[in-house]
């Protein structure tokens, strides 16, 4: 199985691959990796097309003089903590605004990262919108809190049998759209059929996440079955990532690791 099969542009060479995957570790272990053999802008562009641009250039930043550091990482390592700090604030408004309503949701992929750090931001790891689960019975309750912060989106295209709510656009300020879930995808049953019921509280009123298994099992889902990336015998880094930190302890590191 192939990590580049998801890259944007040329595949990449083996030895920027084999860097990458360096890097990534060394970040883990909080270690300084070895002076890159491969081309720094190489290494980065790779990255971020897997959507580990922030703990890749972290590490990297360590093994690199500090003006060169300076020039070409920090501005790649700054706009992905702005970016993470906006998701955050996202997140903890959409708690308040879950939890004044007398709602709960249960956080899911990215959102869960951030909620588990209790509304902290999570510059590792990457994502694009928020998804959160909710009760079926809850949803229009959802929805209607939403909307009165400001949220817009197209309610004609919903149906019942769909397993998420059409995308909900964020009023200024907000970074991304979110999508109220009812199931985790288009089965009714598996192994996540009763992942509200197992989900553990959070530092966040009207935000719960997932059990690590259960993150585990989505993780696999989302990324290599819904994604179809299985069947074409890739993944990205970022997915590796994330099956790296919660299988290793079941908590991701602190933001400024």
């Amino acid at each position: 199985m192939s990590a580049a099969g998801d890259s944007a542009g040329p595949a990449p060479g083996p030895l920027v691959v084999a860097e990458t995957l360096g890097l990534l570790r060394a970040w883990d272990a909080g270690e300084t990796p070895p002076p890159p053999r491969a081309r720094t802008l190489d290494l980065v562009g790779f990255a971020a097309a897997q959507g580990v641009a922030w703990p890749a250039c972290k590490a990297l930043a360590r093994a690199l003089p500090a003006p060169v550091a300076g020039l070409l990482l920090d501005p790649a390592i700054r706009s992905r903590e702005t970016t993470a700090a906006r998701f955050a604030a996202q997140v903890r408004d959409l708690a308040g605004l879950l939890a004044a309503a007398g709602l709960e949701a249960v956080a899911l992929k990215g959102a869960a990262a951030i909620a588990e750090a209790g509304g902290e931001p999570a510059p590792w790891r990457e994502m694009v919108d928020l998804d959160l689960l909710v009760a079926p019975a809850d949803l229009p309750r959802a929805v209607d809190a939403l909307r009165g912060a400001g949220y817009t989106g197209d309610a004609e295209a919903y149906v019942a049998t769909d397993y998420h709510f059409p995308a909900l656009f964020p009023p200024r300020g907000g970074i991304a759209t979110v999508e109220l879930h009812t199931r985790t995808g288009w089965s009714r049953g598996g192994p996540l059929k009763d992942l509200r019921a197992r989900a553990l509280p959070t530092r966040l009123p009207g935000l719960r996440i997932p059990t690590a298994e259960d993150r585990l099992v989505h993780l696999v889902h989302h990324a290599q079955i819904a994604d179809r990336r299985r069947q074409r015998r890739s993944l990205r880094l970022r997915d590796a990532l994330d099956w790296r930190l919660l299988t290793r302890d079941g908590a991701p590191p602190a933001p400024g690791g």
